[in-house]
């Protein structure tokens, strides 16, 4: 991000992108429906149909009120200033796939050295 002259985005900033003004709970609206995003194993690779991440806008509904693709669900996307990480992932994982893990407000704590193919992350402009 540094390199192209951004940063990494805070938490209350992609929960914001992903709530959109009126704060939703996911991106797609207030109640949760599996089938709008790459959430719990949702989409499947063309190649082999194994699960994994989708392309950038594979799921139409999965785009919020600000513009921001896949803040539900896909990839689980690091935040400046701690090792944790928001969005949800499409993989499958004991006690973080729950339907309150996946809202727009979720914050997962994680080890600073974790490092996963399923992890992801955003650049924001600096104020």
């Amino acid at each position: 991000c540094e390199r192209a002259g951004f940063r990494l985005c805070e938490a209350a900033e992609l929960h914001r992108a992903c709530g959109g003004p009126d704060g939703l709970l996911f991106t797609f609206g207030g109640t949760f429906d599996a089938a709008a995003c790459n959430v719990r194993q949702t989409y499947s690779r063309p190649d082999n149909g194994e699960a994994g991440a989708a392309p950038t806008g594979h799921f139409p509904r999965c785009v919020s009120a600000e513009g921001a693709y896949d803040l539900t669900g896909n990839l689980w996307e690091w935040i400046r200033a701690r090792p944790a990480y928001v969005g949800a992932g499409w993989r499958l994982i004991a006690e973080q796939h729950r339907d309150a893990d996946l809202a727009c407000g979720a914050t997962i704590e994680s080890r600073g050295d974790f490092e996963s193919a399923d992890v992801g992350f955003r650049c924001c402009r600096t104020p």
